[in-house]
């Protein structure tokens, strides 16, 4: 399940923005909360806001996020990276990369997955679980060197890789939308 998305640098967006589905502490609607390890979830959220207040580019954002993951193994290799479009009302911004987040719930633990990317390449990718206060991580990858540590893993390893991002089938469940 989805607790959060945020993305930073995209579009309309120069500073971090969030998507939380965390809920409050508001007793209202009960029927529109889920349990999960003692936090509490929204089924559903709302984004409302002026027009011009960035409402599309956020979904735009999620939407990117989860095709350039999708689409990563489809990837040739010096092809640009289409989907990421940066905030371009700075000069700065246009040379930084754009970054993105995910934070699930799934198989009794919290997942944080993200990753940071211009439009030719990767940059950053991490991936890490909590069990209780607990974190874990499971991979880190800053460009061009990604170091890999977990308990699915045999050992802690070192590998060269390309611009892939890592689709983690096996947890399927933590980034359903």
């Amino acid at each position: 399940m989805l607790l959060q998305f945020s993305v930073k640098n995209f579009k309309s967006f120069k500073d971090e923005a969030v998507l939380s589905l965390e809920a409050s502490a508001d007793k209202d609607l009960p029927e529109n909360l889920t349990t999960i390890s003692k936090t509490r979830c929204l089924n559903t959220v709302a984004v409302f806001g002026a027009n011009v207040a960035g409402k599309s580019n956020l979904f735009a954002a999620l939407a990117s996020a989860i095709l350039l993951i999708r689409r990563s193994n489809l990837r040739q290799v010096k092809e640009p990276l289409t989907e990421i479009v940066p905030f371009r009302f700075d000069s700065e911004s246009v040379l930084q990369p754009t970054s993105f987040e995910f934070v699930s719930f799934a198989e009794e633990k919290k997942y944080v997955y993200g990753f940071s990317a211009t439009q030719k390449e990767v940059q950053t990718l991490r991936f890490h679980s909590y069990r209780s206060n607990n974190k874990q991580f499971m991979l880190m990858k800053q460009r061009p060197v990604i170091v890999m540590i977990g308990e699915s893993m045999n050992k802690n390893r070192t590998n060269t890789i390309d611009d892939r991002l890592v689709r983690f089938d096996w947890c399927s469940s933590c980034f359903q939308l």
